[in-house]
């Protein structure tokens, strides 16, 4: 569930930017098939990228990085500055 309202929240952001997935790759230093991943929802950026990323598209990270509900229990490794979701979505 998080992976993917972050992979849409990222899309519509970019979008609504004006830029290609290859745009935003460069801006932020991945390649394209990182921009892709993250907007298929199959990979996550590390909390910093997520960060670099808001600010690229010049919206607040809260715009991008979904809340969890209470339901959901996020874990957020601090060594990794990545969050995993322990319910395995």
């Amino acid at each position: 569930m998080f992976n993917e309202e972050f992979a849409s929240n990222l899309r519509k952001a970019r979008r609504d930017a004006g830029l290609t997935q290859a745009q935003l790759a460069e801006k932020i230093g991945v390649i394209k098939g990182c921009v892709s991943s993250y907007e298929c929802g199959r990979t996550m950026p590390n909390l910093l990228r997520m960060r670099f990323i808001s600010t690229v598209l010049c919206v607040p990270i809260d715009d991008i990085v979904p809340h969890a509900s209470c339901s959901e229990t996020i874990e957020v490794d601090e060594n990794q500055n990545t969050i995993f979701n322990e319910s395995g979505d």
